[in-house]
């Protein structure tokens, strides 16, 4: 299981964490529905035919099953974790690639990119809208699920704790770094007891 933790612990760069993670990833998945409240769904496209869908940072694809029985051109996951993208789908392009760096992925190859709980994780922000923007067609849609942490989580294999790198990245650069690359976007604030805790940016070229 995961929790929050002050004390020293290891901490793993995210390949091996997530390689190390995958077998109890699933577990999860109802806590990560709760916390990002499944309003992604919501920035769908209602008309889903024939279209080109990358998930960026897929981890074992839970959010696939939406897509799983619409008649979609292609669905891609891009993960560079090995053990997340070993999830059996048939209808899947797994692609194992570091997002620091430049995604084997064509121009304008995209009608729908999803970045769910990523940007914690990218060293170079930068890169990584330049290169969402370069993949995303010209009416295309780029949704981004973004929130700050305070302080990793800690994880457990067989008794072994460790936690994840993760960058904080606040709202204040996420938004200048959209405009700086040509996104056009619109903020959905997620809130609990009137204190604002996360934000979803729905972009555009």
């Amino acid at each position: 299981m995961w929790s929050y933790d002050k004390k020293q612990t290891e901490i793993l760069d995210i390949e091996e964490g997530y390689d190390r993670f995958a077998h109890d990833y699933k577990k999860h998945h109802k806590f990560l529905w709760d916390f990002d409240k499944n309003l992604w769904k919501r920035f769908m496209p209602k008309d889903l035919e024939w279209k080109v869908i990358v998930d960026l940072w897929c981890g074992d694809g839970r959010v696939s099953s939406f897509f799983a029985w619409k008649n979609i051109k292609e669905y891609v996951w891009v993960d560079v974790s090995e053990n997340m993208l070993k999830s059996t789908k048939a209808y899947v392009t797994k692609i194992k690639h570091d997002l620091n760096i430049k995604f084997p992925i064509q121009d304008n190859f995209a009608d729908i990119v999803i970045s769910l709980f990523t940007l914690l994780h990218v060293d170079n922000i930068q890169n990584f809208l330049e290169e969402s923007y370069r993949i995303l067609k010209e009416d295309g849609v780029f949704v981004i699920f973004h929130h700050t942490e305070r302080r990793n989580y800690k994880y457990s294999e067989w008794r072994n704790y460790f936690k994840i790198h993760t960058n904080t990245w606040n709202y204040k650069q996420v938004e200048e770094l959209l405009e700086y690359n040509f996104f056009k976007y619109k903020i959905y604030e997620v809130k609990e007891d009137w204190i604002l805790n996360w934000k979803y940016y729905v972009c555009s070229k």
